[in-house]
């Protein structure tokens, strides 16, 4: 799957963000005046949250060519989903998109089944297909030592044998993000050029999207 995608819960990706977005975390604020006139900062948020600013490419060439070669299908979804309804976005940058070895809990040598929502600051919407458990540093097997039930919002890790008294169990991953439109979509220009392009016309164009973190870090916490 790539690694620059935006897309709903389906499996497959609904649009491909071009490579080279700008992807920041910091802790969103708000600023107000106060009664002597200097103005102050309120955090917003305990966390920091995603920021994406980037670009979508629309053409017969293009990554989204399997979707459509025109961008009204883009407008329409930034239509059905506004600046409120959210949908998914796995990041280009490992560092906003990957958890290695993450704590899932600790072996009491009778429990076999762990959940993520009771792990240390993991994250829901992970990719199931990268993920790794650890017992005590050894990797285990999906389906031989362990499987998965529940989705990717509420997920279980049950073993097949319970994981010895004290034994650290850990996990790496990657994961997606909660994220919502963070404004209207840019202008949409050829590519290549400046110049202003309509939504309709055939070739290739390119639109301007920026995506925002819906709840910081993704996590349970």
């Amino acid at each position: 799957m790539s690694t620059n995608n935006f897309r709903t819960t389906g499996a497959s990706a609904d649009f491909l963000l071009d490579l080279g977005a700008r992807e920041e975390e910091a802790i969103p604020h708000e600023t107000h005046p106060s009664e002597n006139g200097i103005n102050y900062a309120r955090d917003l948020a305990s966390l920091p949250m995603l920021t994406v600013s980037g670009t979508v490419t629309f053409g017969p060439d293009s990554p989204n060519a399997a979707n459509l070669n025109t961008a009204t299908g883009l407008r329409a979804f930034w239509i059905a989903r506004g600046m409120s309804d959210t949908f998914l976005y796995r990041a280009q940058h490992a560092e906003f998109r990957e958890v290695y070895l993450g704590s899932l809990g600790t072996g009491d040598a009778s429990a076999t089944v762990f959940a993520f929502s009771d792990g240390t600051d993991l994250h829901k919407y992970i990719d199931a297909a990268t993920l790794q458990v650890y017992v005590d540093g050894t990797l285990k097997v999906l389906t031989t030592d362990y499987t998965l039930s529940g989705n990717n919002t509420d997920l279980n890790v049950t073993f097949g044998a319970a994981p010895g008294n004290l034994l650290p169990l850990t996990v790496s991953y990657e994961y997606y993000r909660s994220v919502r439109f963070g404004g209207s979509l840019g202008l949409v220009f050829p590519a290549g050029t400046g110049a202003a392009h309509t939504l309709n016309a055939p070739g290739v164009k390119r639109v301007g999207v920026r995506l925002v973190e819906d709840k910081a870090g993704g996590a349970y916490a």
